[in-house]
């Protein structure tokens, strides 16, 4: 009929946990290589505006 789902599933939908789990698979290994790229000891963050705009506030100053 027309307009109905096929019964048996493509081979894209087959896989699809293949595909899951290098997803996975590859945000935790980007995780474990930021985590410890961000906690090297000779390793500075870039100042950005975003993550030192803190400093310019009156409570960065600590005035308030």
């Amino acid at each position: 009929m027309v307009g109905e789902a096929p019964s048996t599933p493509t081979s894209s939908l087959q896989y699809n946990y293949v595909l899951a789990a290098a997803l996975d698979t590859g945000t935790a290994f980007a995780g474990i290589i930021i985590f410890f790229a961000v906690s090297y000891s000779g390793y500075s963050f870039p100042a950005w505006w975003g993550n030192t705009v803190f400093v310019n506030t009156v409570d960065g100053k600590g005035v308030a």
